[in-house]
């Protein structure tokens, strides 16, 4: 599938998965006489910072049977001049995955590049093919889920379904179809939407619920508690959010904290050869 690893995941993680939140107080004023499908995308795109860094990231995977299993990592994201995104995500924990690390660079090309070092090798690695899809580590995130949530701005088509109060906030309730849709799914079945539906706060434009259907069924949800709503600088973000797959019966939480954005970050942590070096 083309591109699933892009700047999505890093919002996935960075903002809570309060997928493309935005500087939503100035773009709420204008927009609350009349409703401009591009002003809620623009606002939502705005909420791309240069750079982001997370100090602790937690992911609760419950399936169902009620086993648990935690993972907590680091996380270093910058934007190049040509606004592609560059990742890397340290784990912490499981004992089994502690000190293996990531780097995700997006290219402009049809496929991104995935980098694994694996502590036991002393070795990194390079993720291709069908090893770049799928569930993230275990958990009820999948690269396709959030790759389609980005084309809410970068492709795709989108639609205006009217305004709702979720959580009591005001929410725009929008509906997404991925261009890709039919594509994806021949060669993904099980791991991609072809229709997504969003409920955006209309105060921070941050995603509050999304919802994912293949083939009219819902398939997963994803749920930010809009208690947890923050900003870092100008930035709007969750720190606390849960994704559900309502087939397979079991929910993954995601919790982050201090999240920092525009910040100075070396450019070591995004080459290949030594984004693994050092905390």
């Amino acid at each position: 599938m083309q591109k699933m690893i892009n700047r999505a995941w890093v919002l996935a993680l960075a903002a809570g998965l309060a997928w493309l939140g935005g500087t939503g107080a100035v773009w709420a004023e204008a927009m609350r006489s009349t409703v401009d499908l591009e002003q809620i995308k623009a606002c939502m795109r705005d909420n791309l910072p240069r750079s982001v860094q997370i100090k602790q990231v937690a992911l609760i995977a419950r399936d169902r049977n009620d086993s648990q299993r935690t993972m907590r990592a680091r996380l270093y994201a910058s934007r190049d001049e040509a606004q592609l995104l560059r990742t890397m995500i340290q784990i912490d924990a499981p004992s089994d995955l502690a000190g293996a690390a990531y780097l995700l660079r997006e290219t402009s090309r049809s496929e991104d590049e995935m980098y694994m070092y694996v502590p036991a090798l002393q070795r990194v690695r390079r993720i291709s093919g069908s090893g770049s899809e799928g569930s993230l580590w275990g958990t009820d995130f999948s690269y396709a889920d959030l790759k389609q949530i980005n084309n809410t701005f970068s492709g795709g088509q989108v639609q205006w379904l009217g305004d709702e109060t979720l959580a009591g906030r005001g929410v725009y309730h929008l509906e997404l179809t991925p261009d890709d849709a039919a594509d994806a799914l021949a060669k993904a079945p099980e791991e991609v939407a072809d229709r997504i539906q969003l409920w955006v706060d209309q105060l921070s434009c941050v995603t509050l619920k999304a919802d994912f259907f293949e083939k009219q069924q819902l398939r997963k949800r994803w749920e930010v508690e809009a208690d947890t709503l923050r900003r870092s600088g100008p930035h709007w973000y969750a720190g606390s959010g849960t994704m559900r797959d309502l087939q397979q019966g079991s929910q993954t939480r995601l919790d982050v904290l201090d999240v920092r954005t525009d910040v100075d970050l070396a450019q070591r942590r995004f080459n290949p050869k030594t984004f693994y070096v050092g905390n």
